[in-house]
């Protein structure tokens, strides 16, 4: 079995508490550096799904390191759980207004450009 295969495989298996996973993070939003339901939450299914923890990365408490084996080959989860109250109170559209030719007015752009 190729590593795709097996990868593809693992997160098949856990596909239910991946996305019950999400729902949680998406229910309890925590602004960055108190992050400790959510990434108490991911800690706690990689430990469940057999990683070893260290917990306390880079002298951050909601930071950790979940590892499984040894050799070659290494699959890397980064993810930043940070919720920004701004995002939740600012209506987003998914389609921007351009003009006929050029580039989007300064008034189309994103609030992030």
């Amino acid at each position: 079995m190729s590593a795709r295969e097996v990868a593809a495989s693992a997160i098949q298996r856990h596909g239910d508490d991946l996305v019950t996973l999400s729902h949680f993070i998406h229910a309890h939003p925590e602004l960055g550096y108190v992050e400790f339901e959510s990434s108490a939450a991911v800690a706690t299914l990689a430990e469940e799904a057999g990683f070893h923890l260290e917990r306390g990365v880079a002298d951050l408490p909601t930071a950790f390191r979940a590892t499984m084996g040894d050799g070659d080959l290494n699959i890397v989860f980064c993810a930043d759980l940070t919720h920004c109250p701004t995002w939740a109170t600012r209506v987003v559209t998914t389609s921007l207004p351009r003009r006929p030719s050029g580039p989007p007015s300064v008034s189309a752009r994103s609030p992030t450009n």
